[in-house]
């Protein structure tokens, strides 16, 4: 009797289990129903690579080199795991090993960048497969996300046993700089498709407010010159900001001028048009003044750039995230809505 009822128990408490799992399944990854698309399950999945090339350079990698980590310290007791691991994520960085400090960050910087080019090399190659495998059967965009997951972490997880070279360090590392370049431009016209689309869900729905009543969809006009007014006043505050920290040399003081011209002639382009648009206008004048920032900031003269003293930026790094991820989120969820697919796919 009583081992009756512990198995009646048993099952109840794994029928909870199961239900619980596939409940949270869904919420996360969603269902495969022809009415869904993997939007938020891509969107999910880049969120994971940028959290693990982050967790890779700034806490595996400094870990492996040696520096105080218990969690790792218990990896590398198995026999000769932490002799394996080492070896590979130091290849390729032997050349820095020296006794002066400055050669000794040197490594310390290349092991962690080893960190970053694992999980972004399989981010790429999963979604250059996914891609093509959604090309031959639209409906895999939708389906088994689950086990594409479960695919994914396996190889992030297998990448930390395999060496730099000669795919990270070597194939990947010079892919990645030119599409690091194809993606700056490609951000601009995220950013672009993006203003485009917010500008025109306020504009429908001031008009909409006003068919029911007259001026009530003022408010959503009032709201977009204001963002476009924020905008353009840290845009302008940026640049004096430039002109106040960075322009010590002539090629500094010449980016940021170039900046400046530069916003001023997308933003009277963009409004000498009869499809202008102030906001696109000042979200762009705004990612210019980042990149000109960027450029500046990565000068190598102490003389010119007065943030050359930081290990790390954490301002750029910040303002660098927040761009790609915003751009990333963006594409993913744009590109995979659902009234660009139809039961069977792409339309």
């Amino acid at each position: 009797m009583g081992s009756a009822i512990s198995s009646t128990i048993s099952l109840g408490l794994t029928y909870c289990a199961c239900s619980s799992a596939s409940s949270l399944c869904n919420a996360c990854f969603g269902s495969a129903s022809p009415t869904t698309t993997g939007r938020r399950r891509s969107v999910l999945l880049l969120a994971l690579s940028v959290l693990f090339a982050l967790s890779f350079q700034y806490s595996l990698a400094p870990a492996i080199l040696g520096n105080d980590s218990s969690w790792w310290n218990m990896f590398r007791k198995a026999p000769g795991m932490g002799k394996r691991v080492y070896q590979a994520w130091t290849e390729g960085c032997e050349g820095h090993i020296e006794i002066e400090e400055e050669a000794q960050k040197a490594f310390e910087q290349c092991v962690g960048n080893a960190g970053v080019y694992r999980p972004t090399f399989f981010s790429f190659l999963f979604f250059f497969v996914a891609s093509i495998a959604s090309y031959l059967k639209p409906s895999l965009n939708r389906q088994v996300w689950p086990a594409k997951y479960c695919v994914y972490l396996l190889m992030v997880l297998g990448s930390v046993f395999i060496t730099n070279h000669p795919w990270f360090t070597g194939v990947f590392l010079h892919f990645s700089r030119v599409g690091a370049m194809i993606f700056i431009v490609i951000q601009q016209v995220i950013l672009l498709d993006l203003a485009y689309n917010v500008n025109e869900y306020a504009v429908g729905k001031a008009d909409e407010c006003d068919r029911l009543e007259w001026g009530s969809g003022a408010k959503w006009l009032k709201a977009t010159i204001s963002v476009c007014l924020i905008f353009y006043i840290l845009a302008f505050v940026g640049i004096g900001l430039l002109y106040h920290f960075f322009s010590g040399c002539a090629g500094n003081t010449a980016i940021i001028t170039m900046t400046l011209i530069g916003f001023l002639a997308v933003t009277i382009l963009q409004l000498s048009g009869t499809e202008g648009s102030l906001l696109t206008s000042s979200v762009i004048s705004l990612y210019v003044v980042y990149l000109g920032y960027s450029a500046v900031s990565k000068n190598p003269h102490e003389v010119c750039n007065a943030q050359l003293v930081q290990e790390n930026n954490p301002y750029d790094i910040a303002m660098g995230l927040f761009l790609t991820a915003l751009s990333l989120a963006w594409t993913g969820w744009s590109w995979t809505a659902e009234d660009r697919l139809s039961s069977d796919g792409v339309k």
